[in-house]
C-alpha cells in the first residue's frame, strides 16, 4: 500500500524524467526505482511519444520489442 502511494505521488514530468533517462541510458533499474516494469516503461513511451520530443526513439523500439 505504501509503495502504491509513492508511484501516485510521482507526477507525469518525473515519469518523463525516469523514462527519457532509462532510453538513454538502457537503465530499465531506473524506472523500476519508479515502480515501472518494462511493460510498462513501454506503454509510457507510446503515452509520451507527442509530448516528449526529445526522447530518442532508436532506443525505445528496442523495448518495445522486448
Amino acid at each position: 500500500e505504501i509503495i502504491k502511494k509513492v508511484r501516485q505521488s510521482y507526477t507525469f514530468k518525473e515519469k518523463a524524467n525516469v523514462i527519457r533517462y532509462a532510453l538513454h541510458e538502457g537503465n530499465l533499474r531506473a524506472a523500476a526505482k519508479f515502480g515501472l516494469n518494462k511493460t510498462q516503461v513501454g506503454h509510457w513511451v507510446m503515452k509520451l511519444k507527442d509530448k516528449l520530443d526529445e526522447i530518442d526513439y532508436s532506443k525505445s523500439c528496442r523495448l518495445e520489442g522486448g
